[in-house]
């Protein structure tokens, strides 16, 4: 990312005005070094099928040859390495959030999994009667339903927000807003 093309955004992060930044991250996909129709490939259906960088792809390949086997279950060695590696994959997480332990981390198949978990387990015994769950008006299909299934069955009242041009929910004066919005964390 070039200096010269940085801007500071309105929390006060530097991000980059210029195409530089785009192409960088385009670059790492290579399914995305294609045209069609004579334009660069644009992927917009990722909530199902994101597509993957060169480094993922990478560590996908060196999993399938070199060490796949049952994480958690074996004493053999490939059982160890897949082990090694799926808790390593956990610590990495857990540094990049911030997270204060491993066991804070936890995988699931996707988001819509994880949605359902968060309003399954923190849900039902945090939000009760008469209690306000706030989602935007652009949610996924995957966002709403797990919330107003948890609002009906706790008696609580599920709030859907307006959004700007820009995807901000900002004027809400609330604890919790869950979006899975793009760009929510600019």
């Amino acid at each position: 990312m070039s200096v010269v093309n940085s801007t500071v955004n309105d929390r006060g992060l530097a991000v980059d005005s210029g195409d530089d930044r785009l192409a960088h991250i385009r670059a790492q996909f290579p399914i995305l070094q294609q045209t069609m129709r004579g334009k660069p490939l644009v992927y917009l259906d990722s909530s199902a099928s994101a597509q993957k960088p060169q480094a993922v792809i990478d560590a996908i390949v060196a999993c399938y040859t070199t060490y796949y086997a049952n994480i958690h279950r074996g004493v053999y060695e490939l059982s160890q390495r897949s082990t090694d590696a799926f808790e390593g994959a956990r610590e990495i997480t857990r540094a990049f959030i911030n997270a204060d332990s491993m066991r804070e981390i936890i995988f699931t198949r996707g988001a819509t999994e994880s949605i359902n978990l968060v309003a399954a387990s923190f849900g039902r015994p945090n939000v009760k009667a008469g209690d306000e769950v706030v989602i935007s008006a652009i949610e996924h299909h995957s966002n709403i339903v797990p919330w107003q299934m948890l609002c009906e069955q706790q008696g609580a009242r599920l709030r859907v927000i307006p959004v700007d041009d820009r995807a901000s929910c900002a004027s809400m004066h609330t604890g919790i807003c869950s979006t899975n919005a793009p760009g929510w964390w600019r």
